[in-house]
């Protein structure tokens, strides 16, 4: 089964639909802040006005504790 995109952009008009989907919780990872800034990013240089959606039910569950609760320096790191 092939592996879908946590965060996908969708273009109407001017609007930039950011749907974030992780298959869980949608727990904010290193990587899914970084997907959603580069979604964010997009629909700014096309002048779009941005819809961020979750999963049915929830945007997300916060911040990911595995990050939090791991060493030091990942946690902090920023990419």
């Amino acid at each position: 089964m092939p592996e879908t995109a946590p965060v996908v952009l969708e273009e109407t008009d001017s609007v930039a639909t950011i749907r974030i989907d992780d298959g869980k919780v949608n727990a904010l990872s290193q990587g899914l802040v970084s997907a959603l800034s580069d979604a964010l990013d997009v629909a700014n240089e096309r002048s779009r006005a941005a819809l961020i959606i979750g999963r049915d039910g929830f945007l997300s569950a916060g911040f990911d504790l595995s990050v939090m609760q791991g060493d030091d320096v990942n946690a902090r790191r920023t990419s």
